[in-house]
């Protein structure tokens, strides 16, 4: 091997080192993003129809660190909704929160 070509092979594995020190210690942290998750409904009455099929996407807000939000950003994640968890008042459905409140 040439005196040259192992200069530019050792300058190029210490720039591949602490790129990939960089992409670890940024994305370590605990990021804040939007990101669109699908939404699956599940037992869905037979009296309601769903405009665009059983599947939507909504924009929520993720904390988390930023391995996670990077996959969610590129693989949207998904949220399946039971029908029978919601609640039926004045032509509308309601979702029942008890799990928030769970201890």
């Amino acid at each position: 091997m040439s005196l040259e070509y192992r200069k530019w092979l050792t300058f190029s594995t210490f720039v591949l080192i602490a790129g990939l020190l960089w992409f670890f210690f940024k994305y370590k942290e605990v990021y804040t993003q939007h990101v669109a998750v699908d939404v699956i409904w599940t037992n869905i009455p037979s009296h309601v129809e769903l405009k665009d099929g059983l599947s939507y996407q909504l924009d929520v807000e993720l904390t988390g660190n930023g391995f996670n939000l990077l996959k969610a950003s590129y693989i949207a994640p998904q949220v399946e909704l039971d029908f029978k968890k919601y609640v039926f008042k004045d032509e509308n459905y309601f979702l029942i929160l008890n799990w928030l409140w769970e201890v």
